[in-house]
């Protein structure tokens, strides 16, 4: 059925369907190219259609009984400007309440100008079944053929962009100027010339990667040169393949580090170990254990920072209700731990008014991270060390403000501050996936991160959450 239908549509034959012998049910391009009239809306009878003295033979053609010979019929045609033309219809199926008729156009067909038309119809019907975009220019540059493909493209019509040059539609120079330096070289080569990334900027800002094939050919008609052109978009295959590079980089660089801060904390456990063996007082040896349990704990956070990585990447979102205040106070008390000598005041004020939901274990991992950098970060000697937590939830998303007084972050450092395995301090004793981690999960949230901060003066943090309450 779907191969029949793309043959009625496709036909360069114009055709259309009669339903009960009266109502015009379905017709193809060609129909609308010679009748003049698009039908493919409303209601519409055929007999409306046809000139008062040929109802009748019109009538007989519809109840064709199987006679060979009532299978053709010539009716006049009425048109919109209210000339009537002949035109033979021809019964080319039918079943128990449809016809379907073929038109032919004795006048058309038969004269000179009419087989060029016909060329011409066949020729466009054929570049528009091309699923690429299809061009063809003149010596000039301009265009004088193409598909809807071609136009679809440029975000215009195939009027729209005949008879003009790319000047018209593009509007980056860079673009332009590799557009007629490869026009330019085919014309005088007349060899074939292949773009194998073409950046492109359609008229609305659409932004598009190409590959582009142009031939030369002599025209048949004018006899000078022209340009036969097909593109192929490139730009989801493009894209997957930076995305590929990047994530292989990434990869490269995760394993290497990794691994590394995986062996350091081993290394200094099984060199620790050796000076207890060596080391029988007691005192050297509660010196040591109490190392080995940093180096411990150290490694654990870290595969806790690696289980976190793995389970952004891979896990689809489980969205829940969510207490964004609650969550805070939860993961405060469980960061105590941090900051034993001292302790950093606190303020929390969430604004709500409406009911928000996330992914709970993501945005537990976001805040634990902001949090304990917050903690950890603070300044040795600051009298009244502070984090300051406000916020504002609303039906469509949570804006976050978690603000600080500690050490801040180095003008220099401040842009590889979300990149994996960085560290912006000197300070740092974490193995710098942490905010790395932060932002892939606030991005599969659908979210986005900014911050501020300055050195001694503390740093401040801004977080955008989807709330995906209405998604439940």
């Amino acid at each position: 059925m779907a191969v029949e239908k793309m043959l009625f549509d496709f036909s360069i034959i114009p055709m259309l369907v009669i339903k009960n012998e009266t109502h015009i049910t379905k017709i193809n391009k060609a129909f609308i190219s010679i009748t003049g009239f698009d039908l493919t809306s409303g209601e519409h009878v055929f007999q409306q259609f046809i000139h008062e003295d040929d109802v009748l033979p019109a009538r007989m053609l519809l109840e064709y009984n199987g006679n060979k010979a009532n299978t053709e019929q010539i009716l006049r045609w009425k048109y919109k400007d209210g000339r009537c033309k002949p035109l033979k219809f021809k019964i080319e199926k039918k079943s128990r309440n449809e016809v379907l008729l073929s038109i032919e156009d004795y006048e058309v067909v038969h004269s000179t100008e009419s087989k060029k038309f016909i060329n011409e119809q066949v020729l466009h019907l054929i570049l528009d079944l091309v699923p690429y975009p299809v061009f063809v220019k003149n010596s000039k540059s301009e265009y004088i053929l193409l598909n809807q493909a071609q136009a679809d493209l440029f975000g215009l019509s195939i009027a729209g962009m005949l008879g003009k040059t790319d000047v018209s539609f593009i509007k980056k120079k860079e673009e332009l100027d590799l557009v007629r330096k490869s026009d330019k070289k085919v014309f005088s080569s007349l060899e074939k010339v292949v773009l194998a990334e073409q950046y492109f900027t359609t008229p609305n800002g659409k932004n598009y990667i190409l590959q582009t094939i142009k031939v030369p050919f002599i025209n048949a008609i004018t006899s000078e040169k022209n340009i036969l052109g097909v593109s192929i978009d490139y730009t989801e295959k493009k894209l997957a393949q930076d995305e590929l590079l990047k994530t292989n980089f990434e990869l490269d660089n995760f394993v290497y580090r990794a691994s590394h801060d995986l062996k350091a904390p081993l290394r200094s456990i099984m060199g620790l170990v050796s000076l207890i063996k060596m080391d029988e007082t007691k005192e050297n040896k509660d010196i040591c254990i109490e190392k080995i349990e940093t180096s411990i704990f150290k490694l654990n956070e870290f595969i806790k920072e690696l289980t976190d990585y793995s389970r952004n990447a891979k896990l689809e979102i489980q969205s829940q209700d969510l207490d964004l205040e609650e969550s805070f106070y939860q993961i405060l008390e469980s960061l105590k731990y941090l900051d034993p000598v001292r302790k950093v005041n606190v303020g929390v004020s969430i604004q709500s008014t409406h009911p928000f939901a996330s992914d709970k274990h993501r945005i537990d991992v976001i805040l634990q991270n902001i949090l304990s950098n917050a903690i950890k970060y603070q300044k040795p000697h600051n009298k009244n060390p502070f984090i300051n937590i406000a916020g504002v939830i609303d039906e469509n998303e949570a804006v976050i403000e978690i603000s600080d007084n500690g050490i801040g972050i180095k003008q220099e450092y401040q842009e590889g501050v979300f990149k994996m395995f960085y560290r912006a301090t000197e300070l740092s004793e974490g193995s710098g996936l942490g905010l790395y981690i932060v932002k892939q999960s606030i991005e599969k949230l659908e979210g986005r991160i900014s911050f501020k901060s300055e050195e001694n003066r503390g740093t401040t943090f801004k977080l955008h959450f989807k709330n995906l309450y209405s998604r439940k």
